[in-house]
């Protein structure tokens, strides 16, 4: 929610004349909410199928996960800095 009130100038602009940003604001920040939840939701799916239908050790499991999220951290501070 806090994350989101730093786009109220972004909306603000946006509505162009618009004295409520509440409603739009709050639709925002919901949107981003249910996303995080959504991936977050997607990830436990995943995990339950690998470690428990597919029976993967829950340790390759979990340098796997960690490697996927560290080489994605990289990727993306690079991207950020470099190009």
């Amino acid at each position: 929610f806090i994350h989101g009130m730093g786009f109220s100038n972004f909306f603000k602009a946006l509505l162009m004349g618009d004295d409520s940003i509440l409603m739009p604001l709050l639709g925002f920040n919901i949107g981003l909410e249910l996303g995080q939840l959504m991936i977050v939701a997607v990830i436990i799916g995943l995990a339950y199928v690998f470690l428990n239908i597919i029976k993967v050790k829950y340790r390759d499991w979990n340098v796997f996960i960690s490697g996927a999220a560290a080489g994605l951290a990289i990727y993306l501070m690079f991207e950020t800095k470099f190009w």
